[in-house]
C-alpha cells in the first residue's frame, strides 16, 4: 500500500515535471533538448493515456491530476510546435523583397547544417558565428564556412551578410580555437600598471592588430568589442552566470576605459572590421544576469555621464562608425518602465540626441530574459524596439525565435503599428555600414 502511495506520487511529480517542460520547450532555455523534449511529452503522452483507458478502474487524485496534467502537456507541445511551424512557413514562403524591410534588421545565429540552410533564404543583415559553430574546425574550415555562408547569398541575390563574433580575449573568446586565445584587454593593463599612455597604446594597437588580421583572414566583419563597462568594486552575484562583467570589464578608470578603447576600436576599423561599444550605459553597477533575470541601475544620470557614459561618449565621438550595443537593464534616469534596448524614451530622447547620427544601435541578445518572458514575449520586444528607434535585433543563441520576430513584425505593420519613419531612419544608418560587407 505505501509503496503504491509511493508510486503515484513519484509520477505525479513527474507528470507536473513534464507539463512545466512543455511550457518552455519553445523557449532558448530549453533549446538543447527541444526536439527530444517534443517526442518525449508525445511518447509519455500516448503511452499514459493508453493506460488510463486501459484501466478504467476509478482513480484517486493523484492518478487523475497526473493524467490531467500529461494530457495538458501533449495539448500544449503539440499547440506550440503548430504554432512555430505555421510562423515558419509563412516566412521562409513570404515574398523576399518585402521581408527585408524586416530581415534587413536582424542578425542571427544558427545551430547546425540545416537551420543555417533555412536561415540562408533570409534576407538578414547578418550572422553571428561563435564556439558550437567552429567547434572542431581548422582556421581555413571556419574559413570556408563563411565564405560559404556568403556565396549562398549571392546565389540567393542578397548582398553581403554581416558575419558577427564575440572575441574579446579572454574568458570570452568565442573562436578561440581556431583562433589564438589573446589575453582580455583588462589584463593588459593588470599587467601594466604604471605604463605610459604611449606604451599602452603600442601595446593595444599589437594586441587589435593580431586580433583584426585573425578575423578579417577567415571573414568576420563586425566583432561585439572591446567591453567598456566599468571594473566597480562590488561582491559578485551568486546570481550572475554568465554576465560576470568585473571579470571581463578593462579598468575601473573611465578615461582609462576610454582610451584603450578608442585605440582598440580604430584599428579594427582599418582592417574593415566594425567595433561594438558594449553594454550601454554600462553594466558594471548591476547585480543581476541579464541573460535571465531583469536589472535595474538606479544611479543619478550626472553620476552615470561622470562614470559609465564617457567611454561610450567619447569613442562613438571620435570614430567614424560608432556601433553600440544596449543592454537588456532598465535605466530609471533614462526611463523605468522599459529596458534601455527597447525603451523610446531613452533611445529617442538621450541617445539619439548625445552620440553622432550615424551611430547604429544594436540589442544584447533577444533571447534574453527581459526580453523573451516581458508581455508579449520576443516578438513585442522586437517590434517595440524597432519602434523605439534602434537598428538591428540580435537573435544569437537560439536562431529559430527569428520565425517569431520576423512574424511579429510583419503582423504589426499590417495592423500599422510598426514606425515606418524610424525603419527608414535606420535604414540610412546601416547603408553606411555596407563599405565593410563588400568582398
Amino acid at each position: 500500500m505505501q509503496s503504491s502511495a509511493l508510486l503515484n506520487l513519484f509520477l505525479f511529480a513527474a507528470s507536473l515535471t513534464l507539463f512545466s517542460i512543455s511550457l518552455l520547450l519553445r523557449d532558448p532555455v530549453l533549446l538543447k533538448i527541444r526536439y527530444l523534449g517534443l517526442i518525449s511529452i508525445n511518447l509519455i503522452g500516448v503511452v499514459w493515456f493508453v493506460l488510463a483507458a486501459i484501466h478504467r478502474k476509478k482513480k484517486g487524485v493523484l492518478q487523475t491530476l497526473s493524467l490531467l496534467f500529461v494530457l495538458g502537456s501533449l495539448g500544449i507541445s503539440l499547440s506550440k510546435e503548430a504554432s512555430f511551424q505555421y510562423k515558419k512557413n509563412f516566412i521562409l514562403n513570404y515574398d523576399k523583397k518585402l521581408l527585408a524591410v524586416y530581415a534587413n534588421h536582424i542578425l542571427v545565429g544558427f545551430y547546425g547544417e540545416k537551420e543555417l540552410s533555412e536561415l540562408l533564404t533570409l534576407p538578414v543583415f547578418g550572422f553571428f558565428v561563435t564556439h558550437h559553430n567552429v567547434k572542431g574546425l581548422t582556421k581555413d574550415e571556419t574559413s570556408a564556412l563563411i565564405k560559404t555562408i556568403q556565396i549562398t547569398r549571392k546565389q540567393n541575390n542578397f548582398t553581403n551578410a554581416f558575419i558577427a563574433t564575440d572575441q574579446e580575449g579572454g574568458k570570452v573568446s568565442r573562436l578561440s580555437p581556431p583562433l589564438k586565445l589573446q589575453t582580455s584587454l583588462g589584463e593588459i593593463l593588470a599587467a601594466n600598471p604604471n605604463i605610459s599612455d604611449k606604451e599602452l597604446e603600442e601595446k593595444i594597437n599589437t594586441y587589435a592588430k593580431a586580433q583584426a588580421e585573425e578575423l578579417k583572414q577567415i571573414g568576420v566583419n563586425l566583432n561585439f568589442s572591446p567591453i567598456v563597462d566599468l571594473k566597480f568594486d562590488k561582491e559578485p552575484s551568486a546570481f550572475d552566470f554568465y554576465s560576470r562583467i568585473y571579470n571581463r570589464a578593462i579598468a575601473k578608470d573611465p578615461k582609462k576605459v576610454a582610451f584603450v578603447a578608442e585605440v582598440y576600436s580604430k584599428k579594427l576599423l582599418e582592417y574593415k572590421i566594425i567595433p561594438t561599444l558594449k553594454h550601454f550605459p554600462g553594466l558594471g553597477r548591476v547585480s543581476e544576469d541579464t541573460h535571465f533575470f531583469n536589472a535595474s541601475l538606479t544611479t543619478s544620470l550626472a553620476d552615470l555621464e561622470n562614470s559609465d557614459l564617457i567611454p561610450f561618449l567619447h569613442v562613438a565621438h571620435n570614430i567614424e562608425y560608432p556601433f553600440i550595443m544596449l543592454s537588456h537593464s532598465t535605466v530609471s534616469a533614462l526611463d523605468n518602465e522599459k529596458p534601455i534596448s527597447i525603451s523610446e524614451r531613452g533611445i529617442q530622447e538621450y541617445i539619439r540626441p548625445r552620440f553622432p547620427v550615424t551611430t547604429v544601435l544594436i540589442t544584447d541578445d533577444m533571447n534574453m530574459g527581459p526580453m523573451m518572458y516581458a508581455k508579449g514575449g520576443i516578438g513585442a520586444s522586437a517590434v517595440t524596439g524597432i519602434n523605439a528607434g534602434l537598428d538591428i535585433l540580435l537573435i544569437s543563441y537560439d536562431g529559430e525565435q527569428i520565425y517569431e520576430v520576423l512574424y511579429a513584425l510583419i503582423t504589426a505593420n499590417q495592423k500599422g503599428s510598426l514606425n515606418q519613419e524610424r525603419l527608414e531612419e535606420s535604414k540610412k544608418r546601416l547603408h553606411r555600414l555596407h563599405i565593410f560587407s563588400l568582398p
